[in-house]
């Protein structure tokens, strides 16, 4: 059954699960500077439940896509809107940073060659995203977003096509893997594409998916923890990563991410949801939370404020609560100041 795209386009699910996904990201780079021992296996396997969780925002990104554009699609307003609240405040964020980056590589001997040198390394970071944590994604998903003619198609297929080419595009992606850092492009759209289209997918057929995931969400959950365990009894950490042609297997994080992703909203579809609450703040937030998380994290080592108290697990947790109230209270002030153009600026 397929269901009506003119339906109201808020959902408290997605932003609840937008909400919980930005948390979640932001514990599994938390690890970075919280010296928490990666070598133990239950920190293993807990690290390993968090990698990967990009893979969320992708499948929200798809699932919206067809939700709140598909019914008034136009390309150019779509593009433009995602320029200005993305793009804009990643060109906007980034630049001091990366120039100052920049010159702190700058040695002496170049000094004669500043302009080409400043010029070639900013394009360079600003195309590859490299610079700081996450920043991969941002490139990524403005490529993803210029494709949206593709995806438009996609929706008007027949359900057998439709679901063909997921299957076809989820095997390809399970053995290319993700590129090292991201930042291959071309190996980033064959890897996320699958997990775009399964988000619009699941939006187009809301009503069928929901009633076929009854009751199952707890196997989809525990076939998710038995993936993770089998990672850890395989000594494998975090995401997998290889160059594009290179053999390595199947990606195992790729699954479990799957079947995390619809145990997860169909849990958050089920039950009743306030309307407001912290974990809508931190939806609301969370491209801010995105952009800014990654710099708190960098500034909290460089500036030897972690870590703070000694005890690793304790740091941890304090790391990932420090950063998001940052996150959150720089959003709202920004959000006080310039109101609805703060969007610009910061993403929210």
């Amino acid at each position: 059954m397929q269901n009506n795209p003119g339906e109201s386009p808020y959902l408290n699910s997605i932003t609840y699960f937008r909400g919980l996904a930005m948390i979640i990201i932001v514990a599994g780079h938390s690890f970075l500077i919280s010296n928490v021992p990666l070598e133990n296996q239950f920190v293993m396997f807990f690290k390993n439940l968090l990698s990967g969780s990009t893979a969320y925002f992708v499948f929200i990104s798809g699932y919206m896509f067809h939700h709140v554009y598909y019914p008034k699609y136009s390309y150019k307003r779509f593009i433009r809107s995602k320029f200005l609240t993305v793009f804009a405040p990643y060109v906007l964020i980034s630049t001091p940073f990366v120039f100052s980056l920049l010159k702190q590589k700058l040695g002496v001997s170049q000094e004669t060659e500043t302009v080409a040198y400043y010029l070639t390394g900013y394009l360079k970071y600003m195309i590859s995203g490299s610079f700081m944590i996450a920043y991969w994604f941002i490139p990524f998903i403005m490529f993803m977003f210029l494709l949206a003619p593709l995806h438009y198609r996609y929706i008007a297929l027949s359900k057998k096509t439709q679901t063909a080419i997921l299957l076809v595009l989820f095997v390809i992606a399970g053995f290319v893997h993700r590129s090292d850092g991201g930042l291959n492009r071309a190996q980033s759209l064959v890897y996320f594409t699958p997990l775009y289209l399964f988000g619009i997918y699941c939006s187009i057929y809301r009503t069928a998916f929901l009633g076929f995931m009854r009751g199952k969400e707890v196997y989809f959950i525990l076939v998710a923890l038995a993936i993770t365990a089998v990672q850890v009894s395989m000594g494998h950490l975090g995401n997998y990563r290889k160059p594009f042609f290179e053999y390595q297997g199947f990606d195992l994080m790729l699954i479990q991410k799957i079947l995390l992703t619809v145990a997860i909203l169909s849990v958050l579809e089920r039950i009743k949801l306030p309307a407001k609450s912290l974990l809508v703040t931190i939806s609301n937030t969370s491209f801010a939370i995105f952009f800014l998380h990654g710099f708190v994290i960098f500034y909290l080592d460089a500036l030897g404020i972690m870590p703070f108290t000694g005890l690793p697990p304790v740091d941890y947790v304090l790391v990932i609560i420090v950063n998001i109230v940052i996150c959150v209270t720089v959003a709202l002030t920004l959000r006080q100041v310039f109101e609805r153009k703060s969007r610009y600026i910061v993403g929210y």
